[in-house]
């Protein structure tokens, strides 16, 4: 796993089927994991209550598979994400 942040965005690369632990001194306003696992599920860990947060699950061409709102709430959270998807999380739906 490799993870990249600036102020404003959190970068996860997952190469290998491991939980995404969220840093509580990381950005969490905007999250993109990149699946480049061969199995189609990511796992978050999310230490606190985030909130809630708009999602978007793409392919590795980039086309939309799919569109949501979830809440991130202390816990583990599953997502189905293509292998070379990407899953975009953004907080702040709902507000």
């Amino acid at each position: 796993m490799i993870v990249g942040y600036d102020s404003q965005k959190q970068i996860v690369g997952l190469y290998e089927d491991l939980v995404v632990r969220l840093d509580a001194h990381r950005p969490r306003g905007k999250i993109d994991v990149v699946n480049g696992k061969s199995t189609p599920t990511v796992v978050i860990s999310v230490p606190d209550g985030l909130g809630t947060y708009r999602y978007t699950v793409t392919d590795y061409r980039g086309r939309v598979m799919r569109r949501g709102v979830t809440r991130l709430s202390r816990g583990l959270h599953e997502f189905e994400v293509p292998v070379s998807g990407i899953l975009a999380l953004e907080q702040g739906a709902g507000r």
